[in-house]
């Protein structure tokens, strides 16, 4: 946090400053030759034959008047002083309260910028621990896994044929939990990787219309156990986006796969399209399922979050499929979108940046032409 400027600390108050005494005593000194003045012309022009009585009667009214005045100019004067010395006073106390003010709010505002900087270094640190928690149990737990579902798959053959159809059932029981399994801790290296921004993305050439296919045949026989309908539409071969092949095809994967779990009649629609105007290619997928609340649409992309807590107990799942999926997109220039209604189904959509066609030379040209 950028720490704050010193108040610019200004005398906006300045004490006034007495007058010179000499400069009073010249007021004082014409004030009293205006009126002696004004006493001589009284006396001479107005009453000339005054008598000795009446002469100081004259001299005494205009002294006091003289001297009342001045003592009002003077108190006056002394009042004016004081108040401005009060306000004077006033201000720099207020000044100097305000720049003390502002030195407690700097003092505050650093110590609570390091107090946040503190906690998101030991936030940090901790998700980088969970993080590395989560790869190291991954490869851990991955390879008795890896052998659990080999060995499955090799008794699954029942070459002596020493299991009978209801061995052979738990046998696909074990070799089904544990590709469950694996694929879950699949999920969560791929959260912890992509968290701690180790996800390596390699970009290439991807024809994206040929992985649509391969994911639609792939899911082909989950949807025709529950009676679904699975279509691929505008399939387009020449449809090129630039990608990682493998992570393309496992986000199509998690897109449809969700589609055919939480549609229960109907069907599941995947289009492949294109937009040369934006320069990116979609893969949209369109269920008839059971649909999403508008105010959960962004929620469902987090870490573990599903539609609701129904949705777990009835069909299952961790909620990491599409926080994974959306990351994925985005690290390959593109995104994962969503629209939906309860009860009306949903749609969702991959976007991904096509192949930038290079220009037509002369030569090329010439060859059109020819």
């Amino acid at each position: 946090m950028t720490a704050l400027p010193p108040p610019h600390r200004t005398d906006e108050h300045p004490v006034p400053r007495r007058r010179p005494l000499a400069h009073v005593l010249a007021v004082v000194a014409l004030s009293m030759a205006g009126w002696m003045f004004a006493y001589e012309w009284v006396k001479e022009a107005v009453h000339p034959n005054l008598t000795a009585w009446e002469s100081h009667g004259i001299t005494i009214a205009f002294s006091t008047v003289t001297a009342t005045a001045l003592a009002a100019i003077v108190l006056h004067r002394q009042r004016r002083l004081e108040a401005a010395v009060r306000d004077a006073l006033a201000g720099r106390i207020a000044a100097r309260l305000e720049v003390a003010h502002a030195d407690a709010l700097r003092a505050r505002a650093e110590e609570h910028a390091a107090h946040l900087e503190a906690a998101r270094a030991a936030a940090e640190a901790a998700s980088r621990a969970k993080s590395d928690f989560l790869a190291r149990m991954s490869h851990e737990l991955r390879t008795p896994l890896n052998a659990v579902i080999g060995f499955a798959s090799q008794l699954r053959k029942n070459k002596r044929a020493t299991l009978d159809a209801t061995d052979l059932v738990f046998v696909d029981r074990i070799a089904a939990n544990g590709t469950h399994l694996l694929h879950l801790i699949d999920e969560l290296l791929d959260l912890s990787r992509i968290e701690a921004g180790k996800l390596a993305l390699v970009p290439e050439r991807v024809a994206l219309g040929a992985v649509a296919a391969d994911v639609v045949a792939t899911l082909d026989g989950q949807a025709a156990e529950k009676g679904l309908a699975l279509l691929l539409e505008g399939h387009h071969d020449d449809v090129a986006v630039l990608a990682d092949p493998g992570r393309t095809r496992q986000v199509l994967l998690n897109l449809v796969g969700n589609a055919v779990k939480f549609t229960e009649r109907g069907g599941v629609t995947v289009a492949v399209r294109r937009d040369d105007a934006a320069g990116t290619a979609t893969v949209e997928v369109r269920d008839t399922g059971i649909g999403i609340a508008p105010e959960r649409l962004e929620a469902i992309f987090g870490a573990f979050e599903q539609a609701d807590g129904s949705t777990t107990r009835r069909f299952g799942g961790t909620g990491l499929g599409l926080a994974i999926s959306r990351a994925l997109a985005r690290g390959m220039g593109g995104d994962v979108t969503a629209s939906s209604r309860p009860g009306e189904g949903s749609r969702f959509a991959l976007h991904l940046p096509m192949v930038r066609q290079a220009p037509l030379t002369l030569d090329d040209v010439q060859q059109l032409v020819a």
